[in-house]
């Protein structure tokens, strides 16, 4: 098979396209009581390298070094994509964010063999930081807390290209705002899509 039909070949695996310009974002909001076991990276990296994503460097950490890093970053490889992964307190707000950064989808869809393996990657994100909700785009800033009612859920679903809830949040949206893509398994998360 020449570079051009691989290349072919693995863009068809892939169901659909999400428009993002320079790259791919995945950020997922959890909370984590006071005194709560684990920091969501260490596990991420960790359940990361059984599917194949491996380091490029040491993590990086910033903070005071007592507590939770403020900020725990790592620059990481996978299908010869870049993937930088990192977790950050933001704030006072009691909110942890996960944060994967991922080429722009048309670059994702032509280096990973199958738009599944995506998916995994993200279910298993949002297993590790025990996400509360994410989105799914070119780089917007999450909403601190999930969307606490189909209103709410409908402005998130307008301002990101795709937006992660749990399965029990109702993901009764129009239509012409988002539909209900598919769900994650290992997470229970809901991903809606523009």
């Amino acid at each position: 098979m020449t570079q051009p039909e691989a290349v072919a070949a693995a863009a068809a695996a892939w169901n659909v396209h999400v428009a993002t310009a320079g790259m791919t974002v995945v950020r997922l909001a959890s909370r984590r009581s006071e005194g709560e076991e684990g920091w969501p990276l260490p596990r991420l990296l960790s359940e990361l390298a059984a599917l194949g994503v491996t380091g490029e460097e040491a993590p990086r950490v910033v903070g005071t070094g007592v507590g939770p890093p403020l900020i725990h970053s790592a620059e990481l490889r996978w299908h010869d994509c870049e993937l930088h992964a990192e977790a950050r307190q933001l704030g006072d707000s009691g909110v942890t964010e996960v944060t994967l950064e991922l080429p722009a989808w048309d670059e994702l869809s032509q280096a990973v063999p199958s738009e599944e393996e995506l998916w995994t990657l993200v279910d298993i994100a949002a297993l590790c930081a025990d996400a509360e909700h994410g989105c799914l785009g070119d780089g917007e800033a999450l909403e601190l807390a999930p969307p606490s009612d189909s209103h709410a859920l409908m402005l998130h679903c307008a301002r990101h290209a795709g937006v992660l809830v749990r399965e029990q949040t109702s993901v009764d949206v129009p239509p012409r705002i988002a539909a209900l893509y598919r769900r994650l398994e290992r997470s229970g998360m809901a991903v809606l899509l523009r």
